[in-house]
């Protein structure tokens, strides 16, 4: 059993100063911001996201 990670948000100056000590951010999943991330998540999980044309109120 795994996980996989996500990383969002994170700033050029953070990306430099990762890769300075060693950090390999290739073999990471880094997304722009928060939705990008929830969106990469869902498509990792194999979800997608459709309108229902038929709702009843």
């Amino acid at each position: 059993m795994g996980a996989n990670v996500i990383i969002t948000g994170l700033s050029s100056e953070i990306a430099r100063t990762l890769v300075t000590i060693g950090v390999d951010l290739t073999k990471m999943n880094t997304v722009g911001d928060l939705q990008g991330g929830i969106e990469e998540a869902g498509r990792t999980l194999g979800f997608a996201v459709t309108r229902n044309l038929d709702v009843h109120h």
